[in-house]
């Protein structure tokens, strides 16, 4: 074992690659840890021990650098989910970028960021943990970014600057996929961001109109068919006998209905508008004139 990690040049200590044994941090050596922190540190961190122990006090917690991990071996993983992206504002093709719960911030590749000329912004120093635990390294340059990916979905992001594998420019981490909530389909490879569901308009309350009323009916023109919202009855063909069992049953109501043509209506009321003749009637019948009118003698009366 001791041999492999000479031959790979890994730490003799806690087998980790970056350092060695007299710089490891999880050496039991006091001078080996004293060494490390002084290696690992950047000067800025350095200078804020030196001014704390000045003043005669510790190391303040609130100026210590933030951490953040990078899960490094996901990054050359072939069965890791890479949709390919694109970045806003750069002319560039789709390049593949890496989604890892693994890792809790985005990161984007040093080489990546110096070959398409993209500006950044220093940050405070923050300590980058990887995923075995190890820490050798701080950020302290970052970008801000939109990334735009094959559904057409645009989303922006604070990228830290940081070396990354070769087959990855970019790593969107946990606090990302937590941001959106994403559905992922693992056996597609594919993704998607839920829908932001708009609010519907609710339509301005306006009062009632009242109900059209319905149209006057000629007194002339009774028995003209006029629409209705109820709903029909059931009709059905029985024979005499049971329609007057029906007939006789307790709530049962009757109607009758005439079918007529318009010609023997206007028949009718033509024969009506002549007055008929009463010259040979005594005066005491004169009140019932209709009776003895000729052009109703062929009709037979209601029953």
């Amino acid at each position: 074992e001791r041999k492999r990690h000479f031959d790979l040049k890994l730490c003799m200590f806690c087998g980790g690659s970056g350092h060695m044994a007299k710089d490891c941090r999880k050496s039991t050596s006091k001078a080996a840890k004293a060494r490390a922190a002084t290696i690992s540190a950047p000067p800025d961190a350095k200078l804020n021990s030196q001014n704390s122990a000045r003043n005669g006090g510790c190391v303040d917690s609130g100026d210590a650098p933030k951490e953040t991990k990078l899960n490094a071996s996901a990054l050359s993983d072939p069965n890791s989910l890479t949709p390919f992206v694109s970045i806003l504002s750069y002319d560039i093709p789709d390049f593949p970028a890496l989604l890892d719960s693994g890792s809790s911030d985005c990161f984007i590749d040093t080489t990546f960021i110096a070959k398409i000329k993209i500006k950044t912004y220093p940050v405070p120093p923050i300590l980058l943990c990887l995923f075995d635990g190890t820490s050798n390294s701080y950020i302290t340059e970052a970008v801000d970014l939109s990334v735009r990916f094959p559904t057409g979905d645009i989303t922006s992001a604070t990228f830290y600057v940081t070396p990354l594998d070769s087959a990855c420019s970019l790593v969107l981490g946990h606090h990302w996929l937590t941001r959106y909530n994403l559905l992922i389909d693992w056996v597609l490879g594919s993704i998607t961001f839920h829908s932001i569901q708009q609010p519907v308009p609710t339509p301005p309350t306006s009062p009632p109109q009242p109900p059209e009323s319905p149209p006057p009916v000629d007194s002339d023109r009774s028995d003209t068919l006029r629409f209705s919202n109820r709903k029909a009855p059931h009709i059905a063909l029985i024979n005499a006998a049971a329609f007057a069992l029906a007939c006789r049953l307790e709530g049962s109501v009757q109607f009758s209905l005439h079918l007529r043509s318009e010609e023997s209506k206007l028949r009718a009321n033509s024969a009506e508008a002549d007055p008929v003749d009463l010259s040979a009637v005594p005066p005491e019948y004169h009140d019932f004139a209709n009776v003895f009118s000729k052009s109703k003698a062929s009709q037979l009366a209601p029953h």
